[in-house]
């Protein structure tokens, strides 16, 4: 063997061992690649498009289908289906964001090489992730991890990206993105972006708005035309350029787009305090829909959420409040405070409500606040509305005078008293004595069972207190209770359940909840219509005077509680009213109540009065006007109610023909209920 030869076989032996290292390098190189993507597939679960989760914004209507509110947690996303998706968008995204997109099967390997390429050969940076890679990087990559740059999150995401396309269409996967991507100022998807932009529906996008947001999700925050409009202006263009390259536009088209000025038009924050009250109170009514029915809650869900607001109502309450003419004087630094609720007796709907002067998000709703005393409200609750079932009639008279029943004496306003009155007058001129005595007739267990029915929660040794015949009562009511109570009067009896929300629709359109009506006959309508009667005369010529509209039929009771230990001070002023379709109760008071917070000279017939009549003039303008309805036949009742004997007090001085006046109620300390003999 020559030389030559010698040294060409020991080449060929050389470069034979450096290939057969190579291969056995990029073998095992392959096997432990493998081995680590299978160990990276293994943690990845299977792809289901209906285990992706994804919060959605769920939208509030009024009574009349107008969206009036919406809410969401963290992202503000309304989802949209592939055919609402503006043809110009779809275009726009392709072109700029994944042009084989239509070819790929999740993972685009040419570009992915021209990436790497760019990259490490120029100064630019080029991103090589497809749509549907960048879908399974917001869906289900960990936040944390998901613009991570470790080589075992890319192959994650590729894995990903390919199990995609293999269960979901390339139409199904362009949807996800276009409602799962970021588009910056907290708008998720593209119909929150349209809305957040340029205040505009999806199907009414010009070609250069749609070229502007689809180039917002690659850089959100720094190419934002709200934060930096150049950028967003240089966005936009390449964006039309690449439409015109791959042949979506013309060149015509492309220079007219490009000639145009970028045009914002921001929509208004849905999360606002319009409607403050009344949204944060269906809130809390659909939660408890929602957890009861096992389902997700509202603030990621997507629902349609139908409530029983009348907008109408609620801009009349949400003006009134802002005038404080409206409203006592504030004592010292302590403000006063309202609450209102307008409640469709017919139906139960909540049609308006206000808890307070000054709105916080999810903050003390006085509506709902238990603790108030509501004086005389409460005598037809407690007193003449029992006593009227036991055959009480509007011309009984009573003795009006000093009573001690058991050492319980109770005071009329001013200590003035009017000698033997009817029932009528009673109720009229708000006179306590006569109530007590009614009450005492017909034993406080007796008001106790009838206040219950009505839906007030009164504790269960008040049932031998005369006091709630003055409203005494231990936990106080809330404006809602009173509403209720006074609207079963107005509905012939029936008691509706309050509610705000009559439909929840999920974001597929399916109807999960929908309101079952609670109705309750809890008295007869003949005991309606007599305590009706008794509520009319009130307004018509009593304490009630002040929320008399002409030729408008209502009926209403006034109420005041007063300052325990500061003489001629009130803590608690009410109005309680109704029509044959609409009930309100107002009430005004201090959060803190005491010697330095409270009114003087002032009354439920007074502020509480007017401001319930200033809503009802606005509310029931141009309304037909509807009479109560008297029951045909009414029915006759059984006369049960015995006059029991009482001790008389001598009066302090003589009261001669003293004038109707409102009546502050002493707040009585409760007092179990004494057993005297029947009046032989």
């Amino acid at each position: 063997m020559t030389l030559k030869s010698k040294s060409t076989n020991r080449i060929l032996k050389i470069l034979g061992f450096i290939f057969l290292s190579i291969t056995a390098i990029i073998s095992i190189l392959v096997v432990l690649t493998t081995l680590y993507v299978s160990k990276i597939a293994k943690n990845i679960p299977a792809i289901s498009p209906k285990d992706f989760d994804i919060q959605l914004t769920s939208d509030f209507y009024d009574d009349a289908g107008s969206l009036v509110s919406s809410r969401y947690y963290s992202e503000n996303r309304v989802w949209v289906n592939y055919e609402e998706l503006p043809q110009s968008y779809i275009e726009a995204v392709v072109a700029i964001e994944d042009k084989s997109f239509w070819e790929h099967e999740g993972i685009d390997l040419y570009g992915l090489m021209r990436a790497i390429v760019v990259n490490y050969t120029t100064d630019r940076t080029e991103g090589a992730s497809t749509i549907t890679q960048q879908l399974s990087r917001n869906l289900l990559i960990d936040a944390d991890e998901r613009f991570s740059q470790k080589l075992s999150r890319k192959i994650q995401e590729a894995i990903i990206a390919l199990n995609m396309e293999e269960v979901m269409s390339k139409q199904e996967i362009f949807t996800y993105y276009s409602n799962v991507i970021y588009f910056g100022q907290s708008a998720y998807g593209i119909d929150a972006a349209a809305q957040k932009y340029f205040g505009k529906e999806l199907k009414d996008l010009t070609l250069e708005e749609c070229a502007t947001l689809a180039g917002l999700p690659q850089s959100p925050i720094n190419k934002d035309p709200v934060n930096d409009m150049p950028k967003a202006v240089e966005r936009r263009n390449s964006v039309l350029k690449a439409m015109f390259k791959e042949g979506y536009i013309s060149e015509e088209e492309m220079k007219t787009a490009l000639a145009l000025p970028i045009t914002l038009n921001p929509s208004i924050s849905i999360v606002d305090n319009k409607y403050g009250y009344f949204i944060d109170t269906a809130i809390k009514e659909a939660e408890e829909i929602l957890r009861e029915e096992g389902l997700p809650s509202l603030f990621v869900g997507g629902y349609s959420i139908q409530t029983t607001m009348d907008t109408k109502g609620q801009q009349i309450l949400e003006t009134l409040v802002t005038n404080p003419a409206n409203f006592p004087k504030d004592a010292n630094n302590e403000k006063c405070e309202v609450a209102m609720v307008v409640y469709d007796q017919t139906t139960g709907a909540v049609k308006a409500l206000l808890g307070g002067r000054d709105y916080s998000a999810m903050g003390l709703n006085r509506v709902y606040a238990k603790g108030r005393q509501p004086g005389s409200t409460f005598k037809p609750i407690a007193a003449y509305g029992p006593a009227i079932e036991m055959g009480l009639t509007a011309n009984d008279t009573y003795v009006d005078g000093p009573i001690s029943i058991s050492g319980y004496e109770p005071k009329n306003a001013g200590s003035s008293y009017r000698g033997q009155v009817t029932v009528r007058q009673a109720v009229v001129n708000s006179i306590n004595t006569v109530a007590v005595q009614v009450l005492y007739d017909i034993s406080p267990r007796k008001g106790w069972e009838f206040a219950t029915r009505l839906g007030i929660e009164l504790a269960d040794e008040e049932k031998y207190y005369l006091s709630i015949a003055l409203g005494g009562i231990e936990n106080g009511v809330t404006p809602l209770e009173m509403v209720r109570a006074y609207g079963a009067f107005g509905n012939k009896g029936v008691l509706e359940e309050p509610h705000l929300i009559t439909k929840i629709v999920n974001k597929n359109g399916k109807v999960v909840y929908k309101y079952v009506p609670e109705s309750k006959q809890v008295i007869t309508p003949t005991v309606a219509w007599y305590i009706t009667d008794l509520l009319k005369s009130v307004i018509s010529s009593g304490t009630g005077t002040q929320a008399r509209i002409s030729n408008l039929d209502m009926a209403g009771k006034t109420g005041t509680s007063q300052l325990p230990g500061v003489d001629n001070a009130n803590k608690d002023i009410w109005f309680v009213g109704y029509t044959p379709n609409i009930s309100a109760s107002v009430w005004m008071g201090f959060d803190i109540a005491d010697k330095e917070n409270g009114f003087y000279n002032q009354y439920g017939g007074g502020f509480p009065a007017r401001f319930w009549k200033l809503f009802m003039q606005q509310y029931l303008n141009g309304e037909t006007v509807v009479k109560f309805e008297k029951p045909n036949p009414l029915e006759i009742i059984r006369r049960t109610i015995i006059k029991k004997n009482i001790v008389t007090l001598p009066e302090p001085e003589p009261t001669p023909t003293p004038k109707p006046e409102p009546e502050p109620k002493p707040e009585p300390k409760p007092e179990p209920e004494p057993t005297p003999k029947p009046k032989p």
